[in-house]
């Protein structure tokens, strides 16, 4: 009997003081992108991807690009390359921790999520609109609560184009 009591006695601190297993939070956001007429449109039925880890982002510069035809293409070089890079990655199972579409309201969430950084990741074939988007922004769980996101055009991964 006292032996017991010895182990419960050495394990009750250890059960208080470690966070629980099943511990989760919640991420909640929208995705929006304000058009070149300043209407706000919503980002609808784009698959939105929670990940472990960041991506490596392209290393390619549209600031000198002026002629139109020149910027666009620089533009979707750089959207297929960030989503090649991405595609490589989630041949690691462990990489997407969840994935979900969201609304026509543009509002998506991730329920039960482990505390930690992660990174929200949105790339081709997105678009708001008739605009390709791609946004990777690090977002940090915390236990029981919810975090909240806007994916829009103030965190925009890479500048956007549409061809009309």
């Amino acid at each position: 009997m006292k032996k017991w009591l010895f182990i419960w006695i050495c394990l009750a601190p250890c059960l208080l003081l470690c966070p629980m297993a099943n511990a989760s939070g919640i991420i909640s956001g929208t995705i929006s992108l304000t058009m070149p007429d300043g209407r706000i449109r919503p980002g609808d039925w784009i698959r939105t991807l929670l990940v472990r880890s960041q991506v490596e982002v392209p290393a390619l510069s549209v600031k000198d690009k002026m002629n139109p035809y020149q910027r666009m293409e620089t533009i979707r070089e750089l959207h297929m390359t960030f989503f090649i890079a991405v595609r490589q990655k989630m041949s690691d199972p462990a990489f997407v921790v969840q994935s979900t579409l969201t609304t026509p309201e543009g509002v998506f969430q991730f329920p039960g999520v482990s505390p930690g950084t992660y990174y929200l990741l949105v790339t081709f074939p997105a678009m708001v609109k008739d605009h390709k988007v791609a946004w990777q922004v690090p977002v940090t769980v915390i236990d029981d609560q919810t975090t909240r996101v806007e994916l829009n055009d103030a965190n925009l991964l890479m500048p956007t184009y549409t061809r009309n």
